[in-house]
């Protein structure tokens, strides 16, 4: 059989050059330091060293080089997508939040807004106008209900609500509630713990939501008189079609569930 004729010392220079340039080339379109070039040359000196077949050697070492490339390659174009798709799911979420938070901003925007503070939640000034309106248009109609409805004081339900709505509604001479004062007073402490600000509204926001429950029960239980005229279902309808409202604008049905 004839022999597979010897690389020349020019191939063999050639061969060396061009795996050394697609070393190099790995190192600048991936950002690598010199570590696999250096096993190379390491690898190289111990071929010539031990006398090997250089033909096989350097053709092994094309293809270790050129698997690198394509690897690395595979891995980037992987983690590109991955990010890329990262990005479109972030995309679709912040665009689904938005959305939430612009449907719920425009449920709430009819009701009436107290000044709080200029750098207070939109929600907190509006959910407490809107518990302001209930004291204004419905209460005395609903107190009179109460007092009509239940004959015995130790039963009715006004007592309880009253105190309620003295902290929660009451703004008479142009003052805040009083349940809105230490949230009002933590923006003007500096600095300011946002981390506080904001578990101060989730509580103001769950004491209102406790309020307007036991308001819609007791309404409930109100209209069920048999001594209401036409004329008083026809307020308690409206008490009633009012609070739900509230409590389904600013999405505080599930808060009936949960215990003081």
């Amino acid at each position: 059989m004839k022999r597979k004729k010897r690389l020349t010392d020019a191939e063999i220079r050639k061969a060396v050059d061009k795996i050394r340039q697609r070393y190099a080339d790995y190192m600048v379109m991936y950002q690598k330091d010199r570590h696999a070039l250096d096993s190379f040359e390491e690898r190289y000196i111990g071929a010539l060293r031990a006398r090997m077949e250089l033909a096989l050697f350097l053709h092994a070492e094309m293809n270790v080089v050129e698997e690198l490339i394509k690897t690395e390659g595979e891995r980037r174009r992987k983690d590109a997508e991955r990010i890329e798709t990262a990005k479109k799911s972030q995309a679709r979420r912040q665009s689904i939040a938005e959305r939430v938070m612009e449907e719920n901003r425009r449920r709430i925007a009819n009701y009436p807004r107290i000044e709080i503070h200029p750098d207070a939640s939109e929600e907190i000034e509006r959910l407490f106008g809107a518990l302001g309106a209930i004291e204004r248009e419905f209460w005395p109609d609903l107190e009179r209900l109460i007092r009509r409805t239940y004959t015995s004081a130790m039963i009715s339900p006004r007592a309880r609500l009253e105190e309620q709505l003295m902290r929660l509604c009451s703004s008479s001479s142009g003052e805040l509630p009083s349940r809105t004062s230490r949230y009002r007073s933590m923006f003007d402490r500096f600095p300011r713990n946002y981390t506080e600000i904001d578990k101060e509204e989730k509580k103001c926001i769950l004491d209102a939501a406790f309020f307007l429950h036991d308001l819609s029960d007791t309404i409930k239980e109100a209209g069920e008189s048999d001594v209401l005229s036409a004329n008083d279902r026809q307020q308690v309808d409206a008490m009633a079609e009012y609070v739900h409202n509230v409590i389904t604008d600013f999405r505080l049905k599930d808060f009936k569930h949960l215990q003081r």
